[in-house]
């Protein structure tokens, strides 16, 4: 029951912003949750984040069924082709804790951090934490510091992969996604999400 008073309080921390599913994707080290289930179904019809970097990288973003809103190949690709780098908010593993979950040290730039978001409007459900090693997180769930790759969406049938390195070049992390296989123009760009994100939602398990 611990876990629920977490985010319990994480929901009054955030000053009553929606918790949209703060699960599985934050306890564990490598794992995203982007437009899966019914999380995205409220993208559909809001604004686009990044839709000309989108096309530049040669995705088009629009509904997918099921699933929100998706990104769509909007040219033939290659096996082992680039597709796109996840980008956000680089967090740390206290710093995601603390700000997701209420849990250890909330410090005071923790707490702008998230009045920041609710006078924007923005939401603090941790839907969008891809963490890339170590204790090393990118959050892309603030359209300010995210790109179109925020609308990869889960299949079991992947065409893209990610990779991920803890300090890429510079230094910093990376994260980003490559295809598995020739993608023709029109194919929905999936990936999996790998089943520790599915776990909390097995059947039997139960609801946060």
């Amino acid at each position: 029951m611990a876990r629920r008073n977490a985010l319990a309080f994480a929901t009054a921390l955030a000053l009553a912003l929606p918790l949209l599913d703060a699960r599985s994707v934050l306890r564990q080290p490598v794992r995203v949750s982007m437009c899966a289930r019914d999380l995205s179904g409220a993208s559909v019809g809001a604004a686009l984040v990044d839709v000309e970097g989108a096309a530049a990288a040669g995705a088009d973003i629009r509904p997918s069924p099921g699933k929100g809103m998706g990104a769509f190949a909007a040219r033939a690709r290659g096996a082992g082709e680039l597709v796109g780098d996840y980008v956000g908010e680089i967090m740390s593993a206290r710093e995601k804790d603390a700000r997701y979950l209420g849990l250890g040290e909330v410090a005071e730039a923790d707490r702008a951090w998230i009045e920041s978001r609710r006078q924007r409007g923005v939401t603090v459900s941790g839907a969008y934490i891809l963490g890339v090693g170590g204790d090393i997180f990118v959050d892309a769930e603030d359209p300010q510091h995210s790109n179109w790759c925020r609308y990869l969406n889960h299949d079991n049938a992947p065409n893209i992969a990610l990779k991920t390195l803890p300090r890429g070049l510079g230094g910093k992390p990376r994260a980003w996604f490559v295809t598995l296989r020739a993608v023709q123009a029109g194919e929905e760009l999936v990936f999996d999400y790998g089943d520790d994100y599915w776990h909390d939602s097995a059947p039997g398990s139960s609801p946060v």
